[in-house]
């Protein structure tokens, strides 16, 4: 089984690295320093507009791309780095070894500036969504320089080159429209959690990252590869929906 993470905006990099004596080089390292390179030519006010952020995060970000990959910057590995909300309950200061290992097995995060990344990869600080419509070789915006790129590394990935072993996804649409899923033999699972308030069902975008963390994080604990047990009890106080859900699109809800 493979699960799927989108990345958060928010990066730690004062904290403890827990692949520290394991730490690998992203598999799509050089094409990171061609999308760097791209915002090196952006001034700080072509920043502001580009990814729509304030002149003060535009500074720092001026000042990673500058040293994105150099000797003066931070560097972690990517899933002790993350520590937006999904990251936060996916709490990886509690896990063990044997499932760190198993999560470096068995999770890939997508990345806007590293395509996708093993939780021991290690990564500089940075910001790129994968929205961002930065112009490249391949078209208008970051969809079209990795689509082809990510399917394809999907489809050579180990973990998954039995196509009966499933997908578990779990990263926001955003990153997920990023895969070419005609591609893509093994059965895929879309994940969704949502809050149920009388007779309405609907999805609360905080309350459903914390779901994504706590799931993927119960998938490492209890190395789960049949995806049927995560159908089975209580999932952060979410249960499965078998009404709301389809074969392939998953529906928790809560309350």
């Amino acid at each position: 089984m493979l699960i799927l993470l989108s990345p958060t905006k928010q990066m730690d990099f004062s904290g403890p690295d827990f692949y520290i004596d394991s730490l690998t080089e992203p598999f799509f390292s050089s094409e990171s320093q061609k999308l760097n390179n791209l915002l090196k030519t952006c001034n700080h006010d072509e920043l502001v507009g580009l990814m729509k952020i304030s002149s003060k995060i535009a500074e720092k970000t001026f000042e990673n791309i500058r040293l994105f990959s150099s000797s003066e910057a931070a560097q972690k590995s990517a899933l002790s780095t993350y520590s937006g909300t999904v990251f936060q309950s996916f709490d990886i200061s509690s896990l063990s070894g044997n499932d760190l290992d198993f999560a470096e097995n068995h999770l890939r995060i997508l990345s806007g500036m590293y395509g996708v990344l093993k939780p021991a990869d290690t990564i500089f600080p940075y910001r790129l969504e994968m929205k961002t419509p930065l112009k490249n070789s391949c078209g208008v915006n970051l969809y079209h320089f990795w689509k082809s790129r990510i399917t394809g590394y999907l489809l050579n990935e180990e973990v998954i080159s039995d196509q009966s072993v499933p997908i578990i996804n779990l990263a926001s649409n955003e990153y997920f429209k990023t895969i070419d899923k005609k591609k893509i033999n093994n059965p895929v699972f879309s994940i969704n959690f949502k809050e149920r308030s009388g007779h309405e069902v609907k999805t609360v975008g905080m309350y459903s990252k914390v779901a994504r963390g706590l799931m993927a994080r119960r998938i490492i604990v209890e190395k789960i590869t049949d995806p049927g047990y995560l159908k089975e009890g209580s999932n952060g106080g979410y249960y499965f929906d078998k009404d709301l859900s389809t074969n392939h699109n998953w529906i928790f809800v809560r309350g």
